[in-house]
């Protein structure tokens, strides 16, 4: 079975999906916040379950961050 990458949409919507339910940022605002992490290489190689929530931990934090 081969990993599941950051560039697959699913995974994409997935973690927006989860993102905006943790920051109520609206589900647009976090696909491209997604899509973006996921030009720069910034997401997790494998999205798993895990890898997933990795994702969503870390683009809280980075949002956190940036309005800090």
């Amino acid at each position: 079975m081969s990993p599941k990458h950051s560039t697959h949409p699913t995974n994409r919507r997935q973690i927006a999906k989860a993102l905006d339910a943790q920051t109520r940022m609206g589900h647009q605002l976090a696909l491209q916040r997604v899509v973006d992490a996921a030009e720069k290489g910034l997401l997790p190689e494998v999205l798993d379950e895990a890898g997933r929530a990795e994702a969503v931990r870390l683009l809280t934090e980075q949002g956190e961050s940036a309005s800090a």
